[in-house]
């Protein structure tokens, strides 16, 4: 998918309900996201859940589980798997993938923090 899609108001409201403890609700771009220790683990876009998993885990559910790369306007972010909703239909089933994301996402190393820029100086009038 290479247009940006609206998040679908049902699946906003059944991924809100099922964000596990510990779980942090966030947006980005207009969407719902999840996040774990300051980690971007899950999110809705369109109508399909956009989870962030393991290589092995990736590989499993592009294969059988009806999954395909989340790409959004022409980028492909790496970590990150786009399942249709239907794939995720009960709410257990959708509190397990955001809870393995959660999971992945917090066994990840810290981003190194970023010096601060620097002010731009004021244009001249």
């Amino acid at each position: 998918m290479s247009d940006w899609q609206s998040p679908d108001t049902a699946l906003v409201a059944r991924f809100s309900a099922a964000l596990p403890a510990g779980v942090e609700p966030r947006r980005m771009f207009g969407c719902p996201c999840a996040f774990a220790q300051g980690k971007m683990c899950a999110g809705v876009y369109g109508d399909a859940v956009v989870l962030r998993l393991p290589e092995a885990r990736r590989t499993e559910l592009l294969a059988h589980g009806g999954a395909q790369p989340f790409t959004v306007m022409g980028r492909t972010m790496r970590e990150y798997l786009l399942l249709p909703a239907d794939r995720l239909a009960d709410a257990a089933a959708l509190a397990a993938a955001i809870a393995e994301a959660a999971a992945f996402a917090v066994s990840l190393p810290d981003k190194p923090k970023r010096a601060p820029r620097k002010a731009r100086p004021a244009a001249a009038k």
